[in-house]
């Protein structure tokens, strides 16, 4: 019963934002983020010898893809800061607080793209821009698209997956030279 009224008020979100963000409306096939088979994870090296790994669960955001009319095509992920799970308390409350993510401050971590364009057959270029840390930064990654699925109630599911990396200095975080300045990220959405 729980579930049911979560999936009714994502769907609730999902046809608010058709009505309000551009483009949405025209798209062939609009998307839910399934948090509990998508997945953000994240590496860092510290000391410059080893790898921090993380991962930033409970993902949420919309899609729309089209592939035969990539110009609406947009993806919009948003990230709940204080959802950030390394494997070790301390360290995750010391990444939420003001030397890093600053979490009280800046809450979410937000990716919105401005274009989608093929590169390839199911390969695609994704601009956009990632909010984080109160700082805003253009960025391109290369997506794949990793399957589409149609269960047997008719409802279609798709996944896409990307890698790429972004300094901390860019987004003003600056704090613990211990740490480096590169973070890579693993995404991957259904």
């Amino acid at each position: 019963m729980i579930r049911k009224l979560i999936n009714a008020a994502w769907m609730g979100i999902i046809l608010i934002g058709m009505l309000t963000v551009p483009g949405w409306s025209r798209a062939a096939e609009t998307y839910a983020i399934d948090p509990d088979h998508s997945s953000i994870t994240f590496r860092i090296k510290h000391l410059g010898i080893t790898f921090v790994y993380g991962v930033f669960p409970n993902a949420g955001g919309i899609y729309t893809f089209d592939d035969a009319d990539l110009e609406n095509a947009s993806i919009w992920i948003k990230v709940k800061v204080a959802d950030i799970d390394t494997g070790n308390e301390k360290r995750d409350q010391d990444l939420q607080g003001p030397n890093f993510f600053d979490g009280k401050k800046f809450p979410f971590v937000i990716f919105n793209s401005l274009s989608i364009t093929a590169s390839d057959a199911d390969q695609y270029l994704v601009a956009g821009e990632i909010t984080l840390h109160g700082e805003t930064s253009q960025i391109k990654v290369q997506a794949v698209k990793t399957g589409l699925y149609q269960d047997s109630a008719g409802d279609y599911r798709s996944g896409f997956e990307t890698r790429f990396s972004v300094k901390r200095s860019d987004f003003g975080m600056q704090y613990m030279t211990a740490v480096a300045d590169k973070v890579e990220l693993f995404v991957s959405v259904e």
